[in-house]
């Protein structure tokens, strides 16, 4: 696929992980409830002041102030997101959020000269800098722990959200055959399964997601449980977070900050550094080419 609809991992402050396209991360961010939370969150800013260096500022100057930086701070944190994901396989919000600040330090005495205020000092520049940081910390802890889980649906979550793009040509929520002769199936954390029609099994905080060949079940409950009903054919947990199916390997990524697995879902899921080994034999029993 090109470039651009790959999936890209992104590594956010709470040390939540998620793999997003470059249209997914578009999407989210310019959700309605994402534009809403942005705008009331400048509007607080404009309103309460919020360090000592704009106490001299009319409101008609912090509009005007905060109208310029707020968009190039929030426009600079995201941009550097998606290139680092792009560039070095991860995009680190800590570094996106470190840079949108420094932006801001480097704009609010540009910003004093252009309203006629007096040069800013450097009591003035660090608390600029600080605040951007914590404000942008604070509005992504917001959107990616609260938003996001109230703009989908728990038990069907749109593929933005999960790294998952369904399959136009199958049915949303095909439902497990009940007919004579159908397949054994496995029951996990309540839910019926055909074995062989599972692809990749991700734990999700006190959730984890199932994806099948058909359908996808967020259930809460723990990856450790599932895995140990499964047979070991089937696949392998190659990270503590993630179990593969052996069917839904396409091939293995081994990058310089770390090795992942290409799947059929067009996700790349992660392997754990202590779990190499184990997946390199795995790959190669089932005739996978592990580029050694």
């Amino acid at each position: 696929m090109p470039r651009q609809d790959r999936n890209m991992r992104y590594l956010f402050i709470k040390g939540q992980v998620e793999h997003f396209t470059l249209h997914e991360v578009l999407r989210l961010f310019r959700h309605p409830a994402s534009i809403t939370t942005l705008v009331i969150a400048g509007a607080l800013i404009v309103w309460l002041r919020p360090y000592e260096g704009l106490s001299s500022l009319s409101a008609a100057q912090l509009v005007i102030y905060w109208g310029l930086i707020l968009p190039a701070t929030f426009a600079t944190y995201l941009s550097v997101l998606l290139l680092l994901a792009r560039w070095l396989g991860t995009g680190y919000s800590v570094i996106a959020h470190m840079s949108a600040a420094l932006l801001c330090a480097v704009l609010s005495p540009l910003m004093r000269t252009v309203l006629g205020l007096p040069p800013a000092n450097w009591s003035e520049i660090a608390e600029a800098f600080g605040f951007t940081l914590v404000a942008t910390a604070a509005i992504e802890l917001f959107m990616v722990t609260y938003l996001a889980g109230r703009i989908r649906p728990r038990q069907s979550r749109p593929h933005w959200a999960t790294g998952f793009a369904p399959d136009p040509t199958l049915p949303s929520a095909a439902q497990p055959p009940e007919t004579a002769g159908a397949p054994a199936l496995v029951v996990l954390l309540g839910k019926p399964f055909d074995p062989d029609d599972l692809r990749l099994i991700s734990a999700e905080e006190h959730y984890v997601m199932i994806r099948t060949k058909t359908r996808q079940e967020l259930l809460r409950g723990r990856i450790s449980d599932i895995e140990a009903q499964l047979p070991s054919h089937l696949g392998l947990r190659v990270h503590r977070s993630h179990w593969v199916a052996t069917i839904a390997v396409r091939g293995i990524n081994r990058r310089r900050e770390g090795w992942s697995l290409e799947t059929c879902l067009g996700v790349e899921v992660p392997v754990a550094r202590g779990r190499r080994e184990e997946v390199r034999d795995w790959l190669r029993q089932t005739g996978i080419d592990t580029g050694e």
